[in-house]
């Protein structure tokens, strides 16, 4: 049955570029509990997304941020 606000999950190779940290650093992120709903499927993690397509992370003392900063713009002059 078709549900349409089913979770959008994806896996960890695809969260780690838009952490910014190694593939590795997410794994252990995982297996600590870091992210919401996440689920292991085998070897395999799966991760929920929101419309957005970012993943909720859950507040830790070691690692990335839970708040998702917006992108810098590359022409901001520094201090200005």
């Amino acid at each position: 049955m078709f549900q349409p606000h089913a979770p959008r999950y994806i896996r960890l190779a695809e969260v780690a570029p838009m952490l910014r940290v190694s593939e590795r650093r997410v794994q252990a992120m995982a297996k600590a509990g870091r992210f919401v709903g996440a689920v292991q499927v085998g070897r395999m993690w799966l991760v929920p997304v929101d419309r957005l397509g970012r993943p909720t992370i859950r507040l830790a003392r070691k690692g990335p941020s839970p708040v998702w900063l917006p992108k810098r713009d590359s022409n901001a002059r520094p201090g200005g």
